[in-house]
């Protein structure tokens, strides 16, 4: 509720209607209100992921600070997140080095010295547990390592289940994904600065 809440002030800041929008579809999201019940690390995840969404809409120094720092408390929480946390950097270099875009390049700087502090407070946590996280995360076989014939075909078993469930969401998807290709390939900027 908090991280909803949060998301959608700062959305409301840019856009008036956006953020009203925002607010009224996370708040009546089916998923969201089952799930909250519940105590899971997806909570977390989304708590914080809302969070650093709303930091990058702000775009304030102090932001990019506070998104880079917030980014390893994904990665503790559940390392699954690793994916979410490493797409903020890689896209922020991407866009800079694409667009030799300063104002990027920056936003970089900023999260790299946030996500610094953090990691370095998260240390302090973690050299005495380390054994533990990586059973935890790990298991004593390293099974959560590599791609096995089985996992590939459980996840294509899931991407066909979600595009039949949930059909909007997917047409939707895709259009965005071919709108991002076509921009790419007539070389149009794509504004990531405001």
């Amino acid at each position: 509720l908090l991280s909803i809440i949060i998301l959608s002030l700062f959305v409301y800041r840019k856009n008036k209607s956006g953020g009203i929008i925002l607010l009224t579809l996370l708040a009546i999201n089916p998923m969201l209100i089952a799930y909250s019940r519940i105590s899971i690390a997806e909570s977390s995840l989304l708590f914080f992921i809302s969070i650093i969404l709303g930091l990058m809409i702000d775009g304030r120094k102090i932001s990019w600070i506070l998104v880079g720092f917030f980014t390893p408390f994904l990665f503790f929480a559940k390392i699954s997140s690793a994916f979410f946390a490493a797409s903020i950097p890689l896209s922020l270099f991407i866009h800079g080095f694409v667009n030799n875009s300063s104002i990027s390049f920056q936003k970089l700087k900023n999260f790299i010295i946030g996500f610094v502090i953090s990691f370095i407070i998260w240390l302090f946590w973690l050299i005495p547990h380390f054994s533990n996280w990586i059973f935890m995360n790990f298991g004593n076989h390293g099974d959560r390592i590599g791609l096995k014939i089985n996992g590939l075909v459980v996840a294509a078993i899931r991407v066909f289940e979600f595009i039949v469930l949930n059909p909007v969401i997917t047409i939707v998807m895709a259009v965005i994904i071919f709108s991002m290709f076509i921009k790419i390939y007539k070389k149009i900027a794509i504004d990531y600065s405001s």
